[in-house]
């Protein structure tokens, strides 16, 4: 997807939603889910021609918000079960990578994670965690990832086949 195709469903934790656009009296793009759909709140002052790019843009930084508060959520739960902490943790656009650990435990996520199913999400996180208990990729480091997620080896096939999908989301 790109500023020019706003799709008629989008996906938010590997579930899919219908676009739902409501035209209404005030001056501010707002987003919620609903259900089973993604309602997004257009003004009447938004001209025609352009509200597709503004809404694209509303998206994407819906999108990076809703990362970040479920990502700082599951980071907190999950530094407790690992006994690890981390310094900071930042949302990126990065094309490459699904996420980071730096040697100062600086950790980095890509937002278009937030799209995959949280099974997903949650291996992605606990990966990254483990950087801060072996800082490679070590035998000693899979098998810390495995203790927290036995299936990692399935979201990083999941990755595999889908994450080009969310990666070409510009």
């Amino acid at each position: 997807m790109s500023l020019q195709q706003l799709q008629s469903n989008l996906l938010f934790l590997g579930k899919d939603y219908e676009v739902v656009q409501i035209i209404y009296n005030d001056d501010k793009i707002k987003i919620f889910i609903r259900g089973k759909n993604i309602e997004i709140y257009i003004p009447k002052i938004i001209k025609k021609v352009d509200y597709k790019y503004l809404i694209w843009g509303k998206l994407k930084i819906w999108y990076r918000e809703m990362c970040r508060d479920i990502i700082e959520e599951k980071l907190n739960n999950y530094c407790r079960i690992l006994n690890v902490k981390y310094n900071n943790f930042r949302i990126k656009d990065q094309k490459t990578r699904w996420g980071s650990c730096s040697s100062k435990n600086n950790l980095n996520f890509n937002w278009r994670i937030i799209m995959a199913p949280e099974w997903v999400l949650d291996y992605i996180i606990v990966h990254e965690l483990c950087h801060l208990i072996h800082f490679n990729h070590s035998k000693d480091f899979w098998n810390e990832v495995r203790k927290y997620i036995p299936n990692y080896e399935e979201a990083i096939l999941w990755l595999k086949v889908n994450g080009y999908k969310l990666m070409s989301i510009n």
